[in-house]
């Protein structure tokens, strides 16, 4: 018997501790928000509309520190995530959705990977060491108004058919290196102080006079295809 337009709503509801505490979450035709807070547990809301009444609910399965939404992904419709993290507590977050947003908020991380498929990604304020997002057939939107807790970054974004924004700081110790290619697209890159290797409409590479001797080194992987790069 099918049950498809009759939604449910479960939370989980865990304590962090704070030496490598991992998220992996998957979310169905919905949209995943992460967003950081004060406080040292992980509170996730998941809504879900089983195919039919017998379906497993989704379960928050913890493995030591390591923390996985599961469920039989053929067992239902749609699967959304509302997560509020420690904002400072997690090592590693991972978030994959497919029709839907992802939206990423306040928090710091080491290491953060996210796949998007017919939706965009929006990420805000967030202090990530090791950063990867592929948004296919959606925009990515990248606000980072300063790098704070790490030296070293490493920003590997791609998207396709719709176009990449980043607002970078200017910081006197934060310096870039800039590797960017846009198939079918151009690239704008609104930087000062930077010295170009190659810099043509869909191929840019540059890298800060001060990168070198700078405190703070962000390495910039961009792709995209048919659609532009923007870096301010």
């Amino acid at each position: 018997m099918t049950n498809t337009n009759h939604k449910h709503t479960q939370s989980f509801d865990h304590k962090i501790h704070p030496h490598g505490a991992e998220l992996s979450l998957t979310a169905l035709n919905a949209d995943v928000s992460i967003k950081g807070y004060n406080s040292d547990r992980l509170n996730i809301i998941v809504t879900y509309t089983p195919k039919q009444h017998k379906a497993a609910p989704p379960e928050l399965v913890s493995l030591g520190n390591k923390f996985v939404l599961t469920y039989n992904e053929s067992a239902f419709d749609a699967v959304k995530i509302e997560a509020f993290i420690p904002a400072e507590l997690l090592s590693s977050v991972t978030a994959t959705t497919s029709n839907g947003a992802v939206i990423l908020d306040a928090f710091t991380a080491k290491t953060t990977t996210i796949e998007c498929f017919n939706g965009s990604v929006s990420a805000t304020n967030i202090d990530v060491e090791t950063l990867s997002i592929m948004a296919q057939n959606g925009s990515l939107t990248l606000h980072i108004p300063r790098f704070t807790n790490f030296t070293d970054y490493t920003y590997t974004l791609g998207c396709s058919n719709n176009k990449l924004c980043l607002q970078l700081p200017t910081q006197h110790d934060t310096a870039y290196f800039l590797s960017a290619h846009a198939a079918l697209g151009f690239i704008s890159v609104n930087f000062n102080d930077l010295t170009f290797i190659k810099n043509e409409k869909d191929i840019v590479e540059a890298k800060s006079r001060n990168y070198d001797l700078s405190r703070k080194k962000i390495r910039l992987k961009l792709e995209s295809s048919a659609a532009p790069i923007t870096i301010n």
